[in-house]
C-alpha cells in the first residue's frame, strides 16, 4: 500500500474523530439489483462492509455515509452493497457522490422493493459496503471504502468491519513508524449462517492513538490457517 493511501486513511480516522456536528447533505440511490436467491456461494470477497459501530437498524429506507475531510468527491460514483449474513440477499445502489467542502455526512435515500425484509429488525444480519469508484459499472476498481451507518451516527470513534474470513483466524494488522504494529484479533460472529461473512473486527481510534500515531493507511487484513497465509487484503478507506 503507498503512502498517498496513508495520507488518505489517516484524513478518515482524524475526520471520523470530529467532534461538532457535521453538515449534511442528501442524495436518492438507484436501486440497480435486489432480491433473494436459493443458492448462495461458498466463498466470496473478503470485505463485507464497514460500518460504525453503533449504527441503529436499517429500515430499506436510508442510510448515511460518512464523506472525511479532503476527499475529492467531483465525477465520482458511490457505489452500495447491501448484504444479509446469510449471503441470500442482496442488494445493489449506485448514486452520485455528493460535492462540497469535506467533511460532511452523505443521507442516502432509497426505496426497496423488499420491504418485507425490512419490517423485521435486521441490525444483526446486514451489512453495507460503500465504495467510490469512477463508474459502478463491473470491472472499475474500488477508489476508497467509506463507513455506513443505517441512522444519522451520533459518534464517530468506532468501526466494525465485517468480513468472510473462510473461516480462517483473522487480525487487522496496524503498523506504527519506529514500533511493533498493533494486531485488531477480529472476532467470530456467533451464529451457525455465516456464508457472506463470519467475523467481525472493532477498530477503536482513540485507544490505537494510545500506542503512538499508527500509520493507517498501511492497515491490512492478514488471515491464517495454522501456518498456512492468505494473500493480505488492503483497505482502500480515504483519499
Amino acid at each position: 500500500m503507498n503512502a498517498w493511501w496513508a495520507v488518505g486513511l489517516g484524513l478518515l480516522l482524524s475526520g471520523l474523530a470530529y467532534a461538532q456536528p457535521l453538515p449534511e447533505r442528501e442524495v436518492t440511490a438507484l436501486m440497480v439489483d435486489e432480491g433473494f436467491s436459493s443458492t448462495v456461494p461458498i466463498s466470496g470477497r473478503p470485505l463485507a462492509g464497514a460500518m460504525f459501530e453503533h449504527r441503529g437498524k436499517p429500515n430499506g429506507n436510508e442510510l448515511y455515509v460518512w464523506v472525511p475531510r479532503g476527499m475529492d468527491t467531483e465525477n465520482a460514483e458511490l457505489c452500495l452493497a447491501l448484504l444479509a449474513r446469510d449471503g441470500r440477499y442482496t442488494g445493489l445502489l449506485r448514486a452520485p457522490l455528493a460535492a462540497g467542502e469535506t467533511p460532511f455526512l452523505l443521507h442516502v435515500t432509497f426505496e426497496s422493493r423488499e420491504p418485507a425484509f425490512y419490517a423485521e429488525d435486521r441490525s444483526d444480519v446486514l451489512t453495507a459496503l460503500a465504495e467510490v469508484k469512477q463508474n459502478c459499472a463491473p470491472g472499475h476498481p474500488t477508489q476508497h471504502i467509506l463507513p455506513v451507518s443505517w441512522e444519522r451516527p451520533e459518534e464517530a470513534h468506532k468501526l466494525t468491519v465485517m468480513i468472510n474470513s473462510s473461516r480462517m483466524q483473522a487480525f487487522l494488522v496496524v503498523p506504527y513508524e519506529g514500533k511493533a504494529p498493533q494486531a485488531i484479533e477480529c472476532d467470530i460472529i456467533p451464529d451457525p449462517q455465516r456464508i457472506a461473512f463470519d467475523r467481525q473486527c472493532l477498530v477503536d481510534i482513540a485507544e490505537l492513538r494510545e500506542h503512538g500515531e499508527p500509520q493507517f493507511g498501511l492497515t491490512e487484513l492478514v488471515r491464517l490457517r495454522g501456518p498456512n497465509r492468505a494473500p493480505p487484503v488492503p483497505f482502500p478507506l480515504a483519499p
